[in-house]
This record gives structure tokens, sequence and C-alpha cells, in this order.
């Protein structure tokens, strides 16, 4: 009779070896995939090559998984040399065949994206940072020193459109440009490695050279406030004022004092948007994981282009607003995948501006919705930081200025910027104040 462990009879092996060998060749299929998987990712990066991340990533996966079937055809074949060829080729085999459909599939199935089309409204600057910026300009009788320039959020969400206070600002002769940030629009795309906050703001300043003059304006929306602060704090002499609008963060480094970045209710819908768009997040994973480069090379730019833009197409900017059907946002256009990432990264690692911004007198107005799912503490900190600030809450909005509230920021943008009244009285509260009230 025979033990558990050993043959019962002359080759053939025990239940406890078939067991075994099956699930040596599960593992080694299942190692086989990630790390060839991973190593596809690592070549890319390395070599700039499609052709050698594929070959690499083939070799080892039938390295690893046709040897886990060799030896278990061995364990349950013993020496018979052509049943544990059969059995290293089947795990190999289909191994391969699944790691491919996952891997061309997840890089190589299309997506639509909606790229910004060139007009004649659209110019350029080259710019002495390597970066060609696109840009439309707003203005009527220019009789105001300062410029204006609109810095858009994301980072890599412009538009070729202006809000209404863009209209207003120019026919009080102001000289307002709207311009796409590198990387995204009809601005320059570069290797991902070349996307930091440094290299954003040297642009600005580059502008502010290009259009040779001592200062400028700047209204920074979302991630734009974020780029904003991040200006002041290197150039503190060159904004004359500065408005932020539903600001993303003054300072999003990974220990960072100031709190969550988004609130509850904003976390929960990201959340689930985050759940509905798979391919958008295992992108940003392997992005965040050190994969940047070797995504880069082996995954077309426009369909992540088109995975950023249904992302966000998909977020509510407003949650909890009780009547959201009637601020409707515009679908998302030319957006900047990689300038994205990168920024979110990069972020991470920037020195705190708040030190240099606390000592900045500089004029600052900040707007706040009642529904923005931006943490309020990371709005209030753009108030508390600038110590000539004024922070105004607005009842109803969310992220986004939509159509209903244009007029509202209209009106306090251009008297703010002419030194008159402001039509909503600031608020200098610690709590939210649409949760005290």
């Amino acid at each position: 009779m025979g033990k558990i462990g050993h043959k019962t009879n002359e080759g053939t092996p025990s239940i406890f070896k078939k067991i075994s060998a099956w699930i040596l060749l599960l593992l080694s299929g299942i190692v086989g995939m990630i790390i060839s998987m991973i190593a596809t990712i690592y070549f890319a990066g390395i070599s700039g090559s499609r052709i050698i991340a594929f070959v690499a990533g083939i070799v080892l996966l039938v390295i690893l998984a046709g040897g886990g079937g060799y030896f278990a055809g061995r364990v349950l074949k013993g020496k018979q040399t052509r049943s544990i060829r059969k059995y290293t080729m089947f795990s190999a085999g289909i191994t391969l065949a699944l790691t491919g459909s996952l891997v061309f599939g997840f890089l190589y199935t299309p997506v639509e994206s909606n790229p910004m089309q060139p007009s004649d409204k659209v110019h350029y600057w080259d710019l002495a940072t390597g970066s060609r910026i696109a840009y439309t300009r707003i203005s009527e009788d220019v009789d105001k020193p300062y410029p204006v320039l609109l810095v858009h959020g994301g980072a890599g969400a412009p538009s070729l459109e202006h809000d209404d206070y863009a209209n207003a600002l120019s026919r009080e002769g102001y000289d307002v440009y709207n311009y796409h940030q590198v990387g995204a629009g009809l601005s320059s795309r570069h290797n991902p490695d070349e996307y930091t906050v440094e290299r954003q703001v040297q642009d600005l300043e580059a502008i502010r050279h290009q259009l040779n003059v001592e200062k400028v304006i700047l209204i920074g929306e979302s991630w734009g406030g974020t780029l904003t602060a991040n200006y002041m704090a290197a150039y503190p002499n060159n904004v004359e004022k500065a408005v932020f609008v539903s600001p993303g963060g003054i300072w999003l480094h990974k220990d960072s004092d100031i709190g969550p970045k988004l609130n509850e209710v904003g976390k929960k819908d990201q959340n689930e948007v985050v759940s509905e768009n798979l391919r958008f997040t295992v992108a940003q994973i392997i992005s965040q994981a050190g994969g940047a480069q070797g995504l880069y090379v082996l995954m077309p730019e426009k369909y992540l282009d088109g995975l950023y833009e249904r992302f966000v197409d998909m977020l509510n900017m407003e949650p909890g607003n009780p009547n959201p059907d009637t601020n409707e946002v515009p679908p998302s256009e030319g957006f900047g995948f990689w300038v994205n990432v990168m920024m979110a990264l990069d972020s991470q690692n920037v020195p705190d501006p708040r030190p240099s911004l606390k000592k900045n007198t500089t004029p600052v107005l900040v707007f706040r919705g009642q529904h923005d799912y931006i943490a309020w503490e990371q709005t209030r900190e753009f108030r508390d930081t600038f110590p000539n600030s004024k922070l105004l809450p607005v009842e109803g909005l969310g992220h986004v200025i939509t159509k209903p509230y244009q007029q509202t920021y209209t009106e306090a943008i251009v008297k703010f910027l002419n030194g008159e009244e402001l039509p909503i009285e600031p608020y200098n509260g610690i709590e939210n104040p649409f949760s005290v009230q």
C-alpha cells in the first residue's frame, strides 16, 4: 500500500504530487505574466523601443511559464521527454496568449479623444524654455499697463473658450491672454520627464518677457491656482494682482499639513469614477509606480488623452448640489494625460511656497463655490497665506464657473482688478462658510 508523498505505482505520481504540479503550473503562469509585463514596461523605458520591450517580455514569460511547465511535467510524467515538452509548450503558449491579449488590449484598443483644432485666432510663443505655447488674445482698446494671463487647470486641461469675465476685462481696457500650458491643448508636447512644476513656472516667466512687461495679472483656476502660487513664490515682484478661482491646493506635497485634497462627497464621487475607468486607473498606477517612460513608449498618447478626457467628463465637479442639471459643463477638449500625471508626481516634491508667499503683499482674490469638491481647508489656505487677500464664497456653485454664475464672477473680478468695492462680502471665518449657516 502506497504512502502519501510517494508513488503508489512505478511512474504514477501520488495525489499530493499531482496537486503540487498543477499549482506549480498555475503559479509559474501568473508569475510569468506579471514579470513579463513589468519587464516590457521597464525595457521600453530604458531602450525607447517597443520591439526590444516586447522581445524582452516574451523571453522572460517563456522562461518562467515554460520552466514551470517543464518541472510540472517532470513531476507528472517522470522522464517521458515528449510529454514534458507538451507541458512546457502548453504552459508557455497559454500564458503568452493570455498575456498578449491583455497587454495589446490595454495598450492598443482605440480610445476616442477630442483634440483641439487650430484656427486663425490661435497664435504661438516660442519660449526660451523650449516650450511652444499656444494662446488666444482677447483685447479691444488696451489702456491698462499690465496684461491678464488666464492660467488653466488640470493640469493639462485647457480650453479654446474663455469665461465671460475675459470679455468684460477686455472691454475695461485689459489685454487678456488665454494660453495653453505646455503638454496640453495646442501647445508643444514633450517627453514626460520634461513636465515639471518648475518648467511651468519658467514658462510663465518667459511669457512675461515675451510680452515685455514688468508685471502680469494672473487668474488661476483649479490647478492653475497651484501654478500661480508657485510662480508668485519664485517671482514675488512680477505679479500686480492675482485671482484664484476654485484653487486646487497651494502646496500638494506628500507631507503637506493642510489636510485632505477633496471633501468627503468629492472623494466618494472620484472613487466611483475611478472604478468605472479601470484602464485609465491602471495607466495612472503604472506611471506613478515608475513606469511612466515605458508607458510613454508603448501606448499612443492620443489614447491616454482620451482616457483622461473621459475620466474628467464623468467626474461630478459639484457633488452635493441638488440642482446640477442647471450647470452644464462642456465636454473635455485637448487634454494632456502626461502633463497631468507628471504634475501630480512632481508636486509631491515641490518645496513649500508658503514661507515666501506669507511675505507677499500682492492683492489676492480667492473664490470658493458652495459645492466645490476641493476640500475647504485647501481653499482657506490661500486666503490665510497671502496677507493681502480676500475670500468670496459663491452660493450654489461647484468647482467650475458655469453659465448661471458667469455674471457673479465677472462683476467681482472686474471690480477687484479696478480697485472698486466688491459685490460679495468677504468671508473671514475658519469653518466652511456653507456648513456654518
